[in-house]
């Protein structure tokens, strides 16, 4: 049977009848509009927003990304050992050339951070249409503000990028920030927002962006060869979605006219540790890993035709209870407890189940830096046990296990053991550029060859609070 090709419609482009032939096409409409049985890609607002700083490279971008968003949650991952995705992809372009020119940098940070492989074809739109185009009649919503941004940083309401907004703004960084926004998401982000401007008031309120990008409808059906093929949400983990958010941020900077994009993510999810070879598979998150990162970053300057643009990880080298203990002494301990860094908030409502892998870390976190139980209305559905936690009625206990193992391994053969043996220390390059008062440093070289070395102090950090905790 011919493999299944996801046709992102923007216009009125034809798909070519090569590639209709080789697959089975399932057809569905990129639109700015909340139409019934279309994706919505949130075009409208974000223009609005960008004014000026829209452009026709900004809407194709946003709806290539928004095509693979679509892919993401449509293409299967087939079980542990088959989760590495063939995801054949289309979507409408205002340039077709630019964006065949962009398409191996476009693959390659694919496959570097969910290890799929990605089969993009951009279609020319046969004509431009009015929302490609910039609204030259207002400026910018967040240009008015006085003095101007300098940087973009992505805040999701979890703790690290929560924690990455204080970090920049008490280093008298002004981020614009931006968020994918959907569901009850949107009030979390907008509430810890008024929190940071209580604290840090030249925050202006007109500083964030909030967009969203997502199937209206459960079920789109498009006929092909006398077959149905239906849409559906089929894969859950949609690994490929860090590729949408940072490049939301980069249309941002883009239009802002800054070169910086903050990601701030704490060390251990940074360098995507593996704990045990049975989690040494796609289905590992990799949202911040150095590698990725830098790939991502070449594939937006070339989209964009924007070279400065630079990605960075403040958190790189710190564990998340240092993170935690970094904004405990900007006073805003309290609100770290109503961030939500939970995968599974959207089915127990926004707040931490306690159960999933971004939760267990996040307790860890808050025992590594001292921190009192949350309070009851800002608590774990289901927290690791203080004591006797291997008898805990959890799928993670498993990986708990291994995580300890792990760490007890690190504990006892220290750093040269790490220097030697674990991949994500080996492999290690910087994405901090350095520090973040100052533009991204020039001595990329110098960074990366200390890199391996401040990898492993973070591990080695993280090793030993972890066997303190869990004994």
């Amino acid at each position: 049977m011919k493999p299944v090709l996801l046709f992102c419609k923007v216009g009125n482009e034809t798909l070519p009848t090569p590639l209709a032939r080789r697959f089975r096409v399932l057809s569905i409409c990129l639109s700015g509009k909340w139409r019934s049985g279309d994706f919505f890609t949130d075009c409208q607002k974000l223009r609005t927003a960008l004014a000026g700083g829209w452009s026709g490279r900004s809407f194709d971008l946003l709806n290539v990304m928004c095509g693979v968003r679509a892919a993401d949650r449509f293409f299967v991952s087939e079980g542990v050992f088959r989760a590495r995705r063939r995801i054949p992809l289309a979507v409408g372009v205002t340039d077709k050339q630019h964006w065949q020119e962009v398409r191996e940098s476009f693959q390659a940070a694919a496959a570097k951070l969910s290890e799929d492989t990605l089969d993009f074809h951009p279609i020319q739109l046969p004509d431009v249409p009015d929302s490609a185009m910039p609204l030259t009649s207002a400026p910018p919503s967040f240009s008015s503000a006085a003095p101007k941004p300098d940087c973009v940083c992505l805040f999701s309401g979890g703790l690290d990028s929560f924690a990455g907004v204080a970090y920049l703004l008490a280093r008298n960084r002004r981020p614009v920030l931006v968020s994918q926004s959907v569901g009850p998401v949107s009030g979390l982000q907008k509430r810890l927002f008024q929190v940071l401007r209580e604290r840090f008031p030249r925050l202006s309120d007109e500083w964030i962006v909030q967009a969203s990008a997502c199937p209206n409808t459960a079920r789109i059906e498009r006929e092909c060869s006398g077959r149905s093929l239906h849409w559906r949400h089929r894969d859950q983990l949609q690994r490929l979605r860090s590729m949408y958010f940072l490049s939301l941020a980069a249309l941002v900077a883009r239009a802002v006219g800054v070169n910086e994009i903050f990601m701030c993510e704490n060390g251990l999810v940074g360098a995507a540790v593996v704990f045990s070879p049975r989690d040494d598979t796609p289905f590992t998150t990799r949202p911040a890993e150095p590698h990725y990162l830098r790939a991502v970053e070449r594939f937006l300057q070339l989209a964009l035709g924007w070279p400065a643009l630079c990605i960075r990880n403040p958190f790189q080298y710190m564990t998340k209870g240092q993170v935690i203990k970094e904004v405990q002494k900007l006073g805003l301990r309290d609100s770290l407890y109503q961030t939500v860094s939970c995968w599974r908030s959207g089915n127990c409502g926004i707040r931490n189940c306690g159960q999933c892998v971004p939760c267990l870390f996040r307790q860890l976190a808050f025992d590594e830096a001292g921190l009192s139980v949350p309070p009851p209305k800002h608590g774990y559905r289901h927290p690791i046990p203080k004591k006797h936690w291997r008898a805990w009625r959890s799928t993670e206990v498993e990986f708990l296990e291994d995580t300890v193992e792990y760490c007890r391994k690190v504990a006892k053969s220290g750093r040269n053991w790490l220097l030697g043996n674990e991949l994500a220390v080996v492999d290690a390059i910087d994405v901090t550029k350095g520090p973040v008062k100052s533009p991204g440093c020039q001595h990329l070289d110098d960074l990366d060859r200390q890199a391996p070395f401040k990898v492993a102090r973070v591990i080695q950090r993280f090793a030993k609070a972890t066997v303190r905790r869990l004994r």
